[in-house]
This record gives C-alpha cells, structure tokens and sequence, in this order.
C-alpha cells in the first residue's frame, strides 16, 4: 500500500500549509475549533464501523476441533 503512504504524506503537507495561512487569516481559535470539529467527524465515522466489525468477530463461536494438521 505505497500509495496510501504518498496520500497521507501529501495530506499533512498541505494541512500544515493550510492550517498555518488559515491561522493567519481566521484565528488560531478558530483553526483550533475546525480541527476539533474534523478530527471528530472523523472518529464519528471510523469507530462505529470498525466497532460493528469486532463486534461480529467476537460472536463468532470458535472452532475449537482443530484443522487436518491438528493445530
């Protein structure tokens, strides 16, 4: 997953530029507010659908009689 490595990378270069040129144009609060804001949209988001997920995953009853190699 190289591309998702150059994705993130770009991302925080540009966020740090724009987060500085809005500082300086907004308000560091303000840029402070709107972070906050996206940083919980976004666990909004990401927690219920990996939550389901393990959810699932643990109701699974495991297969405790082995597989052909006897692990």
């Amino acid at each position: 997953m190289p591309w998702a490595w150059g994705i993130n990378g770009c991302a925080s270069v540009v966020g740090a530029v724009l987060a500085s040129i809005l500082a300086m144009h907004l308000g560091l609060a303000i840029v402070v507010c709107l972070a906050l804001a996206l940083y919980a949209v976004g666990a909004a988001v990401f927690v219920p659908a990996s939550g389901f997920r393990l959810l699932q995953e643990r109701r699974r009853p495991a297969d405790r009689s082995g597989d052909a190699k006897g692990r």
